[in-house]
């Protein structure tokens, strides 16, 4: 296993921020009104501070390359590991989709006349996913020296519009120009299934601290660096999207704001209200690095698990290869890439590009959070340690998997709310059609795998 320890702390905090950050999980809070701030800050006490502590706990005990799919294996055996592990990895193949049609919406405002119409063209938008997704595979099959750059470059393409609109937000409210009406009522969540549905999606934004622990054995002193890069990147996480959100209330109505490209409308108005008509192409454009960006982190990442599945034999060993010169996971880069670009394709048919979107965001929601299952439930699990890294010790770190837990499930169950779709009863049917699938696939591939490995009599 010729890997490489390229990972440094700098690069791990850039690359939480890049994961995790997603600017249009902004425009999807602030659809809600001032009601948003309140449910950002429900799911970070609720998801993100016990995702945090349970993934700077099992990578002080466990600092492997694998990660989460380690983490499992260890507390509950081979098959829940893998199931894991291939929900952690699959639900990337729709992830993907979801992630690169916000990628083409930011880029059609960068370098369209009309972005609105060619931000709806499932032409336009699938030819920009394809084109951008294996790219993106290229560079992650050099290696994490030069993708490690990429994803840097993204972490700052996404901040820097992040800070232009907390600062045209403050001035807004300076000058008494706000959008929606703020008072105390404003501040309450309606019950109901859209707020479910945004909740849910923001605990999902507020995932993938995890991610730079699968690449455990290309960091250089993991259990030194993955504790302090969840601390710095969380503090820059957390901060853009509860101030990023503030931001986008105080300048569009929330009525008003377009669920995949929210940002780049309110970043637009703004600097063409003062004649600053070509800033709004720039930041669009640096919106798009920004989410290329992780894309790039995911695809590196992500592919680690099919990686170490291949070397545990439960996946065929050419997933187990490394590139003789570049020594990163190519093959199963490449399987991770032609699969993903089926889904892609798969995704546009029969729906526009916004159910689309939505569609592949619910799934990836569901089945990326089976792992988080696992992982709230292996912290309650664990063994007591004279290291624990979670305030409380063992009752603190039950607590904090318990409430994790009950988080994940809520999350879950709320994706499954339908938002305003064609039909209810097509969308649900895919939505769990392609649940199913994933899980059961999984379950089917492990099953082949330990065939394979059993010795012939």
């Amino acid at each position: 296993m010729a890997l490489r320890r390229e990972l440094g702390l700098r690069a791990l905090i850039l690359m939480n921020i890049v994961a995790v950050v997603g600017i249009r999980w902004v425009a999807n809070a602030a659809r809600l009104g001032p009601a948003s701030i309140v449910l950002w800050v429900a799911a970070l006490l609720c998801f993100f501070l016990p995702q945090a502590f349970a993934v700077r706990e099992f990578s002080r005990r466990y600092p492997d390359e694998g990660g989460i799919y380690r983490w499992t294996e260890k507390s509950f055996g081979p098959l829940h590991g893998f199931v894991c592990g291939w929900c952690y990895w699959t639900n990337n193949l729709v992830y993907f989709p979801s992630l690169l049609t916000a990628a083409a919406t930011f880029a059609a405002f960068a370098v369209s006349a009309d972005p609105e119409v060619l931000s709806e063209s499932p032409t336009y938008v699938g030819l920009f996913a394809l084109t951008a997704l294996w790219i993106a595979i290229g560079l992650n099959v050099v290696g994490l020296r030069i993708g490690k750059w990429v994803n840097n470059l993204g972490a700052l393409s996404t901040w820097i519009p992040i800070g232009f609109l907390i600062g045209i937000g403050f001035i807004a409210v300076v000058r008494g120009r706000i959008a929606n009406p703020i008072d105390g009522a404003a501040f309450l969540p309606e019950l109901g299934g859209e707020t479910y549905s945004r909740w849910a999606e923001m605990c999902f934004a507020f995932a993938g601290l995890e991610l730079a622990a699968v690449l455990g054995g290309e960091i250089r002193r993991p259990r030194w660096a993955i504790p302090r890069g969840i601390i710095y990147g969380g503090i820059g996480i957390v901060a853009a999207y509860i101030l990023g959100t503030a931001a986008m209330i105080v300048l569009l109505p929330s009525d008003d704001v377009r669920l995949t490209a929210g940002v780049v409308q309110a970043l637009t108005q703004a600097f063409g209200e003062v004649g600053w008509t070509a800033a709004g192409p720039l930041l669009a454009l640096l919106l798009t690095i920004g989410v290329l960006g992780g894309l790039g982190a995911w695809l590196g990442g992500r592919a680690r698990i099919p990686f170490v599945a291949g070397l545990d034999s439960r996946l065929p060993a050419a997933f187990g290869r490394t590139h003789p010169r570049w020594g990163t996971p190519h093959i199963a880069l490449l399987i991770q890439g032609a699969v993903a670009s089926f889904f892609l394709i798969v995704s546009f048919i029969g729906a526009g590009v916004e159910e689309a979107y939505v569609l592949l965001l619910d799934m990836t929601i569901i089945v990326y959070f089976i792992p988080y299952l696992y992982l709230f439930t292996a912290l309650v699990r664990a063994h007591p340690d004279p290291g624990e890294a979670i305030p409380g010790g063992a009752m603190g770190r039950r607590l904090c998997g318990l409430l994790g837990a009950l988080t994940t499930a809520a999350a879950i169950a709320f994706a499954f709310v339908p938002g305003d779709v064609g039909s209810v009863l097509l969308f649900e049917l895919k939505l769990a059609g392609g649940v199913l699938l994933f899980v059961g696939s999984g379950l089917l591939v492990y099953h082949i795998g330990e065939r394979r490995r059993r010795p012939t009599p």
